[in-house]
């Protein structure tokens, strides 16, 4: 439950609409969680199979060598703690995120975690003489305090992986762009085209991620036609959360795709809209317009007129 809270906060800051799959939340959290503590078990019983060997000790001896371990020694928590940082930020969100960007997460969240770990133990130590106001009552108020600067910092070197990657959005923030009426049927149509072909010519699948890279448009844009589509029945998703047609390309009509994005909605109320008859008629022309320029064309004709 804890590691699907912290998949949907950091979803949330790198603007990924869908979770994970059962299936793959709990094969991954199964290996995260057992698989994890199991190496690091290994790896300090390797550490300290070490230190007892006598290639060590005579290295000890040695009054350089012996600094630099010591060095290495002290070092070795915040490097653990950056890595531990860095790994999360790189798996726990549904998306691909990119070791650089995730490095630097995790060097800034392991250096402020660091940080915030010595000053708070000094807080916490010097702070003793108020035990005998609050009594047993500190622990917890203690402990709640440093579990939300845990979890804040967590979030902070999260959101900073996300603007390295994605630097564009420190001009928009979290504001949704306003796509006008014919740029939301040119992404239908796009996104079926492409989603179509990929599934044609097998190529590795066709994820959101892939989607955005192609058409060079953030994914937070593409997310709601995506799912306006599979609602529609013209999109699947499999487990490996990969888009596919949701029904053969032949019955497929380019009005279909267009329609969910032109026609399909809601005014919120209970009643059908009162049109004025002669904005009716206009809206009418216009449908036929639509319907006459597309002809009765499918997705699989299209691929034919593009061969």
């Amino acid at each position: 439950s804890m590691v699907q809270k912290t998949e949907e906060s950091f979803n949330y800051v790198w603007y990924v609409s869908k979770p994970r799959s059962f299936a793959r939340r709990f094969v991954e959290y199964a290996f995260v969680l057992l698989v994890g503590p199991v190496l690091i078990f290994i790896a300090l019983g390797m550490i300290s199979a070490l230190q007892s060997a006598a290639v060590v000790e005579y290295l000890l001896a040695n009054d350089l060598v012996d600094q630099a371990l010591v060095a290495a020694g002290e070092l070795l928590p915040y490097v653990i703690v950056c890595g531990l940082f860095t790994f999360l930020y790189m798996f726990v969100p549904n998306t691909r995120v990119r070791v650089r960007s995730a490095l630097v997460g995790g060097l800034a969240g392991g250096i402020m975690w660091a940080t915030t770990s010595v000053l708070f133990a000094t807080i916490v130590v010097d702070s003793a003489n108020r035990n005998a106001i609050y009594a047993s009552f500190a622990i917890p108020v203690s402990a709640l305090i440093w579990v939300y600067l845990n979890w804040l910092i967590l979030l902070i070197g999260s959101q900073l992986a996300f603007y390295v990657q994605n630097p564009a959005y420190l001009r928009i923030g979290r504001r949704e762009p306003r796509l006008s009426n014919a740029m939301r049927e040119r992404l239908a149509l796009n996104i079926m085209f492409l989603v179509g072909r990929e599934f044609r010519d097998p190529g590795g699948g066709m994820s959101l991620d892939k989607l955005s890279g192609s058409l060079k448009i953030p994914g937070l844009t593409l997310a709601p036609v995506v799912l306006a589509l599979e609602e529609a029945g013209l999109l699947s998703v499999t487990e490996q959360e990969m888009l596919v047609p949701g029904r053969a390309m032949t019955r497929i009509t380019l009005e279909d795709i267009v329609s969910v994005v032109r026609v399909a909605g809601d005014t919120g109320s209970y009643r059908a809209p009162n049109w004025s008859p002669e904005i009716d008629g206009i809206g009418a022309a216009l449908d036929a317009s639509v319907s006459a320029a597309l002809a009765d064309r499918t997705l699989a004709s299209l691929f034919e007129e593009a061969d």
